[in-house]
């Protein structure tokens, strides 16, 4: 039998076998149906490394979509919401000749007018109705421009003349502006529609720092004689310039307000809010304010002390704001009075007895920062490069005996006391009636009473405290002060500011300094400026009229809901809205595949 040739072509028949099977197939991927029969053909062991396999690409996908979404959505502050605030008070007068007679004033009035300065995130001056100005070559005038097309909330034009009535109602002495001083012998006169001029009786440097002050509307105050401003309901209905815009108050049946809403100002010449409605409630006391901060009644709160703090329940949903506030606390020396407190080793003693940085950071904690000087550490004229009393008992002891003054025991009385013929060393120190200033004083007290003097503190009210300021009739005092931006300190420390109405209250008296506080506030050359303020720094902190002791913070809290606060000084709590316009609620996200 004849044999068979073999064929040419080897063929592979599992290979055809499978592109037979796979050209009759209508889909490449199994179908969810024939999924299930995996374990058929499938091991244990294949099915785990298959789920895993396919979770990690499961995984890897979400994560590439995820960071591609971060990447290119874009996120950005959108209008809307409300943000509802409180505050300790009841406004009275939202009208800005009065208003810093009253911090819920003052905060009102903030967002209800326009100013011709303002200030910005850092605490420095800042133009709002200003556009432009110029200033005479005597330093003495002062020509401004206003920006057109400001209306006031009732649709009217902001124009100089709008200026010019509320400067001479503030310098009327009728009206009993507290702004009244800061502008004595200011001319003012109009030029035209949009600019006007200030003229002053001498250079006076930080001139442009006091015109922060809202301005008020002359055809609907004009008609308001002095003996009714304090009585017409515009105070209470307030019609400004600025971002919001006031739409109704809430009272109760004695009259009292409880609430007052705001909503945007939509012609408003400046960055226009995001935020749509304002709220402010008010509450008798801090208590009842914190109270409603725990049950979400409000979103924010304002003048809370670390105490207050302490008391919030969920600090996690609230962010603390911790503003630096130009304002020293000194223990201040009564220089008239020929005894001890006239001798400057005297005074030096009982410096170097205060442990400064400990007293303050047990108090306050991050709250305060301890200061050495009475200029303001983030302004333009502050030096470091002064005497300073870091804490040295044994210096003071030294200085004490210098005088005369020897520690031992006397009868009757426990413990070391200096004494001379036969007459124990005291001190009577008065302190304003306010919890955190008298712990400084009890610290204080006891440091004084370690060095073996006896200390007694003197707690007055708040009117006791202006009647002692204005007769001068005190030994030592804490004592504090407004030191503002701007480094000038003349009318704290210059000889002539310390008659009966000054506010020179130790009755310091040096004649260089005098010269150097005259010669800083007669010119607007920083670099002169600068040079008499460190120098006087040098002269005041060896002389030791007062033991300079700290710098608040202003606590300032807001839920985490709301974003783009990001003020870091404010001159006055009112201040903590210079950046309302970059507050915000609500967001918008958009893509943008061109990042």
């Amino acid at each position: 039998m004849p044999l068979l040739k073999k064929n040419k072509t080897s063929y592979n028949y599992n290979q055809t076998d499978k592109e037979l099977i796979s050209a009759l197939a209508k889909k490449r991927l199994p179908s969810l149906k024939q999924l299930k029969y995996l374990n058929k053909f499938l091991n244990k062991k294949e099915i785990i490394l298959t789920c895993l396999g396919l979770a990690l690409v499961l995984s890897g996908l979400i994560l590439s979509v995820g960071h591609l979404y971060q990447q290119k959505v874009e996120v950005a502050p959108d209008e809307g919401g409300k943000y509802i605030e409180g505050s300790i008070g009841s406004p009275q007068f939202i009208n800005p000749i009065y208003s810093s007679l009253n911090e819920v004033d003052a905060d009102l009035s903030k967002l209800i007018y326009s100013s011709l300065f303002n200030r910005d995130k850092n605490g420095f001056l800042a133009q709002d109705l200003v556009d432009s100005y110029t200033l005479s070559p005597d330093q003495k005038t002062y020509t401004f421009n206003l920006k057109k097309n400001v209306k006031w909330h009732n649709g009217s034009e902001l124009k100089a003349d709008d200026v010019v009535f509320t400067i001479e109602t503030i310098q009327d002495s009728s009206f009993h502006s507290p702004l009244r001083t800061s502008l004595a012998g200011v001319g003012v006169k109009k030029i035209d529609d949009y600019s006007f001029s200030l003229e002053l009786p001498e250079p006076f440097a930080p001139f442009i720092e006091l015109l922060t002050f809202g301005i008020l509307p002359k055809e609907t105050w004009e008609e308001i004689s002095p003996s009714s401003m304090s009585l017409t309901d515009l105070n209470l209905h307030p019609i400004g310039s600025g971002p919001y815009q006031f739409t109704s108050l809430t009272k109760d049946k004695t009259g009292l307000i409880h609430a007052i809403n705001l909503e945007i100002n939509q012609d408003y010449y400046g960055d226009k809010p995001f935020i749509s409605k304002m709220t402010f409630k008010f509450f008798p006391t801090s208590e009842e304010l914190i109270s409603s901060l725990n049950d979400g009644q409000i979103d924010g709160g304002s003048y809370l002390s670390n105490d207050d703090i302490k008391n919030i329940n969920s600090k996690n949903s609230y962010n603390i704001h911790k503003l630096n506030l130009p304002e020293n606390t000194a223990v201040v020396f009564n220089l008239r009075n020929k005894d001890e407190f006239s001798n400057i080793k005297f005074r030096q003693a009982l410096a170097y007895a205060i442990n400064k940085q400990k007293i303050v950071g047990d108090i306050f904690g991050e709250n305060a920062e301890a200061v050495d000087s009475p200029i303001n550490t983030k302004s333009f004229g502050y030096s470091s490069d002064i005497t300073k009393y870091n804490y040295n008992l044994g210096e003071s002891k030294k200085l004490l005996r210098d005088l005369g003054w020897e520690l031992k025991s006397v009868k009757d009385e426990d413990g070391l006391w200096q004494t001379k013929n036969n007459q124990v060393l005291s001190v009577k120190l008065t302190v304003p009636d306010s919890i955190e200033t008298i712990k400084m004083a009890e610290a204080i007290s006891s440091a004084w009473q370690e060095l073996g003097i006896k200390t007694d503190l003197n707690i007055i009210s708040k009117n006791d405290l202006n009647k002692a300021i204005s007769s001068k009739n005190f030994t030592a005092m804490v004592y504090s002060w407004s030191v503002g931006m701007d480094p000038d300190p003349y009318v704290m420390w210059h000889s002539s500011q310390s008659g009966e109405r000054g506010q020179n209250i130790t009755g310091y008296k040096n004649e260089k300094v005098d010269k150097l506080l005259e010669d800083g506030r007669l010119t607007n050359n920083i670099q002169l400026r600068e040079k008499d303020y460190i120098e006087f720094q040098k002269i005041i902190t060896q002389d030791v009229p007062a033991i300079f002791l700290y710098s608040p913070r202003y606590i300032y809290l807001q839920n985490k809901r709301i974003k783009g606060f990001d003020v870091n000084v404010v001159t006055s709590p009112e201040d903590r809205f210079d950046n309302i316009s970059s507050w915000y609620i609500k967001e918008s996200k958009s893509l943008n595949f061109k990042k």
